[in-house]
């Protein structure tokens, strides 16, 4: 993992707060391998299905730039860890997946005016698992030059994401111009 990307978590650990992690979530989108888009969780869920878990978090941790920050693949670690009898892995991995997740939820309160801040669009349901949430639809809402994925919700509600820096590296790396 990047040095930078390490003593920003380090921080954030210890503070805890959203500005810490903020900056570890811009310290993620810096690295020149993230792709916001890139890969799915699937081929770690047929691995964990299978048994095979060493596999599993060998498969986890080598897409680690673009999944570090998210709180599923280390939920899926820790169960992996647990299935392999590594107790202290699997409470390491739980702790990590929880603090991410909570700050994930400081950069808002899922409002069309403080959507959550997230890095990939499993996140977007990490929150709304953490909120006891279904999404029965979801919109991609263009204000300005902004970008948000927005669910509506069983309950009637609706969460808010802000995906700007994705949407823009997503046009950058398709060589679209994001004003298009």
């Amino acid at each position: 993992m990047d040095e930078a990307v390490m003593e920003h978590l380090e921080t954030y650990f210890m503070e805890r707060t959203r500005e810490s992690y903020l900056q570890l979530r811009q310290a993620v989108m810096d690295l020149p391998s993230y792709d916001p888009y890139g890969d799915s969780l699937h081929e770690a869920d047929t691995l964990l299905e299978r048994k095979q878990y060493q596999e599993a978090m060998e498969f986890l941790r080598s897409r680690c730039d673009n999944w570090f920050l998210t709180p599923r693949v280390h939920q899926m670690l820790s169960y992996a860890h647990a299935q392999s009898g590594d107790a202290e892995g699997e409470r390491m991995e739980e702790g990590i997946g929880l603090l991410l997740l909570q700050g994930i939820l400081t950069t808002g309160d899922g409002s069309e005016t403080r959507p959550y801040l997230v890095t990939r669009v499993e996140h977007e349901y990490d929150v709304l698992g953490c909120l006891e949430k279904s999404s029965q639809g979801q919109a991609l809402v263009h204000r300005g030059e902004q970008h948000f994925d927005v669910h509506h919700c069983e309950d009637g509600s609706s969460v808010w994401f802000d995906i700007t820096a994705q949407y823009d590296r997503l046009q950058q790396s398709s060589g679209s111009n994001s004003s298009a």
